[in-house]
């Protein structure tokens, strides 16, 4: 996706009321299901003005899942 379709796609959930972390999630959840791509969710996250890492090793230790709320100590690498 493009950053103005990226762009477009927020400011009408945010028009329907959703807000930046209930958009965030949805958008997790897409991801997990395949129905977005990893560049097409670092795009969003970065359009949310929020950092955005794939390495598990770079986020914070009070970091919490935004599907599951579980804290980063209950997850482990897979490789």
């Amino acid at each position: 996706m493009t950053l103005e379709e990226v762009k477009e796609f927020l400011e009408e959930r945010k028009a329907e009321g959703e807000s930046e972390e209930d958009i965030l999630k949805v958008l997790y959840a897409m991801y997990v299901k395949g129905a977005i791509e990893l560049s097409d969710l670092r795009t969003f996250t970065e359009a949310l003005g929020w950092k955005f890492t794939d390495e598990f090793e770079a986020l914070p230790e009070d970091w919490v899942c935004p599907l599951c709320s579980v804290g980063k100590e209950d997850f482990e690498v897979v490789e």
